[in-house]
């Protein structure tokens, strides 16, 4: 080999070295284009990126950009005060190495669905168990204020800091509303109609689970002695 070629092979190689050292943002999944935060509030922008790593937000509706330094771990969050604007908003989050752009957001109500198998029920029903006026339901669907987003099964012994299987946030329409909860999304697009402001609804259920798990360790804990040792995870799976 020349020792010319010689040379440019060890610069790229050492190039994509250095590349690699910096990470790129990360985002938790509930933090995405298209997400609904609640409106009029303060709210939690959050995410990971290197240690000591230098951050700069930049959000439509405010003023000025937000910077901050992820802390030792390499976890950054931040407090953000949102508006009653019934406009799309665009949320870029920028580093040495990174340039996420988050868009179509929307500000209004978002409300958290869980619980077990009548929550989980889809608007087009289980096999043997249909819900009553789902095919008009899923056909007049399309609403760009309403957003859905799913959480898959998943058990843990801790609380985890994120979500990997699930579906992203969605603008309702019959393909993101027939396997979405027949009780949330019911819900949620009345509440759309009435007070007329989108409306966020995180749906995360599993019919047939106990109620203790659905409870803190510390609450649980003042009722009875919590022990985990034997617990079957995969139960229901």
């Amino acid at each position: 080999m020349r020792r010319g070629n010689l040379f440019i092979l060890l610069a790229s190689i050492q190039l994509l070295v250095i590349q690699s050292v910096y990470a790129e943002i990360k985002l938790p999944a509930l933090v995405s284009s298209n997400m609904v935060l609640q409106r009029n509030a303060t709210v939690v922008l959050w995410g990971w990126a290197d240690a000591k790593e230098s951050i700069s937000i930049d959000a439509s509706w405010l003023t000025a950009p937000m910077d901050l330094i992820a802390d030792n771990e390499g976890n950054w969050r931040i407090e953000v005060k949102t508006t009653n604007s019934k406009q799309p908003q665009i949320i870029t989050i920028k580093s040495e190495t990174s340039n996420v752009v988050l868009e179509n957001i929307l500000f209004g109500e978002v409300w958290l669905c869980s619980g077990q198998s009548n929550m989980e029920q889809p608007i087009k029903g289980f096999n043997g168990q249909p819900t009553f006026g789902s095919v008009m339901s899923i056909a007049n669907s399309h609403n760009t204020n309403l957003r859905l987003f799913s959480v898959d099964k998943a058990a843990s012994m801790t609380p985890l800091n994120n979500v990997e299987k699930y579906s992203a946030w969605q603008q309702a329409s019959p393909e993101s509303v027939a396997g979405f909860s027949a009780v949330a999304y019911f819900f949620g697009q009345q509440l759309q109609e009435i007070l007329d402001v989108p409306v966020g609804m995180i749906h995360t259920s599993w019919g047939g689970s106990l109620i203790e798990a659905w409870m803190s360790r510390e609450t649980l804990g003042s009722i009875k002695e919590v022990d985990l040792t034997d617990v079957d995870l995969d139960r229901g799976n």
